[in-house]
C-alpha cells in the first residue's frame, strides 16, 4: 500500500497540488535561500522570477486558485476512495501508519496557503479526506508551522519580482 501511495503521490498529486503552493514558499525565505531557490529549485534565475511571479499571482487569484483547487481535488479522489475503503479515517484503518505519512507531507506544506484547505483537504466532496486530515492533525497536535506574519514584506518581495522578472 505504501508503495502505491509514495508512486501516487509523485506521479499525479504533487505535480497538481505543487501550483497551490510552491511559489509561496519564496515569500517566506531569507536572502540567500530565496537567491537558492531561484537558482537550484527552479533553473535559471531570471526566467525563475517569472516562474515564481506567476504562480503567487495564481495562488492569490480567488478564480485561478479554484481552478487550481478543483484540478487537485480530482486527483485527491483517489485517496478519497482508498481512505473509504479502510474502514478507519487512516489508510490502513484506526491508527495512522507509514502509508498516511506520504501524504501527509504534503497537507503539512500545504499549510503554507491556509485557504485552500477548504478548496482541497476539507472539501466534502472529499469526505474521507476532510476526516483524514483532521484525523491526522488530532493524531500527532498538528499546528502550522506557518504564519502570516510580516505581509508587509512579502508585498516588498512581490514588487521586486515584478521588478526583475
Amino acid at each position: 500500500m505504501s508503495y502505491f501511495l509514495d508512486q501516487w503521490v509523485d506521479r499525479e498529486f504533487a505535480p497538481v497540488a505543487a501550483k497551490l503552493f510552491r511559489s509561496l514558499f519564496y515569500l517566506n525565505m531569507d536572502e540567500g535561500n530565496r537567491a537558492y531557490f531561484l537558482a537550484v529549485k527552479n533553473g535559471d534565475p531570471a526566467k525563475s522570477r517569472s516562474v515564481v511571479l506567476n504562480g503567487i499571482k495564481a495562488i492569490r487569484d480567488p478564480k485561478q486558485a479554484k481552478e487550481l483547487a478543483r484540478e487537485a481535488l480530482v486527483k485527491l479522489t483517489t485517496f478519497d476512495r482508498l481512505l473509504a475503503k479502510s474502514g478507519g479515517p487512516f489508510v490502513l484503518g484506526e491508527h495512522p501508519s507509514h502509508c498516511d505519512s506520504a501524504i501527509f507531507g504534503w497537507y503539512v506544506t500545504s499549510q503554507i496557503n491556509p485557504e485552500i484547505n477548504s478548496l482541497l483537504w476539507r472539501n466534502e466532496a472529499v469526505p474521507h479526506v476532510k476526516a483524514w486530515s483532521e484525523a491526522m492533525e488530532k493524531a500527532i497536535k498538528f499546528k502550522s508551522p506557518f504564519t502570516v506574519d510580516d505581509k508587509q514584506k512579502k508585498e516588498e518581495l512581490v514588487k521586486e519580482l515584478e521588478a526583475t522578472a
